[in-house]
């Protein structure tokens, strides 16, 4: 995966802002922003959460320092992002590897570029809940379980302690597969180049380390400590000799004295992941000592062995199946952040804007009776063609009431009806006269919700007009007419239709995209005003 030394600076910036967010959305889109690793892909996905922020260049200087937030993303002059929280007379900080320090308030002037990203110190906001929780609430109930069904047979110290280090074992396995699959974690970073003569990729992805070219020796250490911890719970529930796992873990050494000399003298880089699996192998022949029966009287027994070999063939039929579709997600992940980054990239977005006819969006004789909404001199235009009767609107519609709860400032939204106006009897006619009687004489709110109402799932237009009663001014067919003759006259027949600035958007994109391109067209925007042609 990419390197996320960013995403870390911008996560530990929210928890210290005690801002809550899908953490794993959050990477996501800071991964796909087409400016990633950018100052300005740091404030895209804060606009994209609905965290107000701005980014300044400011003075450098101690006044500067002082009115500040008490924290705040910067750079230093090594170009290096830093969160920094301001703890009395010094600088606390804490830079993309990780590393703290506490600085005076000259010191850290001196490293200091006046580059700072902040936000609103009250925006406390709550987004999606993120899925690891779920996830990891689920994984520790299970352990729990294993662990409970295990202790509650009363096992012997050799036992217990065998059975401990098959799930340090396990946990290592899974480490030593996350890093092969490209999950990797900055502190697993750490451990597998800590120093010159050590790295996991050397020795995880040779030969060696292969197994008639589709079974690695990490799958292997994988399925062997998940069929010990399976097999020694379903051997003490049913109160059978364990004797098949003593000879299996003396089997085992072998597989470890050939991991150090493969990684002595063929690769000649040490895998600190492989040495661990190593070193609890050793330990679990340690635990020998406390194997409190003779081994020369004991028999080896059918029934043990057949439990051991099903303990083994469960675990390796669930890797065999879940491998593939770990891999799988990988792949997915990788390929989607790359098609998001593609497709968030404004030059292509506005080329096909631009590809479509700009057409001339007001009607001068209604300008003042159509419903607009959202702030008036915004520099982005949104009119969307709309039926109340229209299934296919109420998506346009909640995705319209998303932008302007979140960037209420960069859009006006012109709200425009197709309906029949030969019937004035038509439910569609009836509403949408009385939406624009509404917007004449209701505060913007109350229309706001009128319209939320109206583009609901499975709303009902009758119950709807019983609330908010039938049109009394008879004047709005002519609005209606007017908008109706203006789509004919442009050749949108259809609903929902969405215009940007006056030319229809790009069906290649969801209309929700458009949160993506804010900043973007907005700057154009003004740059087109500021130079008319």
């Amino acid at each position: 995966m990419q390197d996320s030394s960013l995403f870390y600076i911008l996560k530990t910036f929210l928890r210290k802002q005690e801002l809550k967010t899908d953490f794993d959305e959050l990477e996501f889109q800071l991964l796909s922003h087409p400016s990633y690793p950018s100052l300005h892909s740091v404030t895209g996905v804060l606009n994209h959460f609905g965290i107000d922020n701005l980014a300044l260049k400011v003075p450098v200087d101690r006044n500067i320092l002082k009115q500040l937030p008490k924290t705040f993303i910067t750079l230093n002059k090594k170009d290096q992002f830093l969160v920094a929280t301001k703890e009395g007379d010094l600088i606390s900080t804490i830079s993309h590897d990780r590393r703290r320090n506490k600085l005076s308030a000259d010191k850290f002037l001196e490293s200091w570029r006046g580059v700072v990203v902040v936000t609103e110190e009250d925006d406390k906001i709550l987004k999606k809940t993120s899925n690891s929780r779920a996830h990891s609430i689920v994984y520790l109930v299970t352990a729990c379980i294993i662990l409970a069904l295990f202790f509650f047979q009363s096992p012997t110290v050799f036992q217990t302690s065998h059975f401990l280090f098959s799930i340090i074992g396990l946990a290592v396995s899974l480490l030593t597969v996350r890093h092969e699959l490209g999950l990797n974690t900055r502190m697993l970073h750490k451990v597998c180049s800590v120093s010159e003569t050590t790295s996991c990729d050397a020795v995880l992805n040779s030969k060696g380390a292969t197994i008639l070219g589709w079974f690695k020796l990490s799958d292997g250490s994988l399925v062997y400590f998940l069929g010990l911890v399976l097999s020694w719970n379903i051997l003490l529930i049913f109160q059978i000799d364990d004797f098949p796992i003593v000879l299996l873990t003396v089997l085992a050494l072998p597989i470890t004295l050939y991991s150090i000399f493969y990684q002595i003298f063929v690769v000649k880089k040490w895998c600190p992941l492989c040495l661990g699996i190593v070193v609890i192998l050793w330990m679990q022949v340690c635990t020998l000592y406390f194997f409190e029966d003779s081994l020369i009287t004991l028999n080896v027994n059918s029934i043990s062995i057949s439990i051991l070999l099903l303990g083994f063939l469960v675990a390796f039929s669930f890797w065999l199946f879940s491998k593939p579709l770990l891999m799988k997600q990988v792949e997915l992940k990788t390929l989607s952040i790359a098609h998001n980054k593609f497709k968030r990239n404004y030059a292509l977005f506005n080329a096909l804007l631009s590809k479509n006819e700009k057409v001339e969006t007001q009607i001068p004789e209604i300008h003042d009776k159509e419903i607009n909404l959202g702030n008036t001199y915004a520099p982005i235009e949104l009119l969307i063609v709309t039926n109340p009767l229209c299934v296919y609107c109420k998506s346009a519609h909640h995705d319209v009431e998303g932008l302007l709860r979140t960037n209420h400032s960069n859009f006006r939204v012109l709200i425009r009806f197709n309906v029949s106006t030969n019937d004035k009897e038509n439910l569609a006619h009836k509403v949408a006269c009385r939406l624009l009687e509404l917007y004449s004489t209701e505060p913007q709110n109350m229309v706001f919700e009128a319209l939320h109402e109206v583009y609901l799932d499975n709303t009902d237009l009758n119950v709807w007009l019983s609330k908010w009663g039938e049109v009394n001014d008879i004047s709005f067919k002519y609005v209606l007419e007017r908008q109706q003759q203006w789509c004919h006259n442009n050749g949108i027949n259809f609903t929902p239709a969405v215009l940007i600035n006056g030319r229809e958007f790009p069906k290649e994109y969801e209309r929700s995209d458009i949160i993506y391109f804010v900043e973007d067209l907005v700057e154009e925007t003004e740059i087109n005003e500021a130079n008319p042609v």
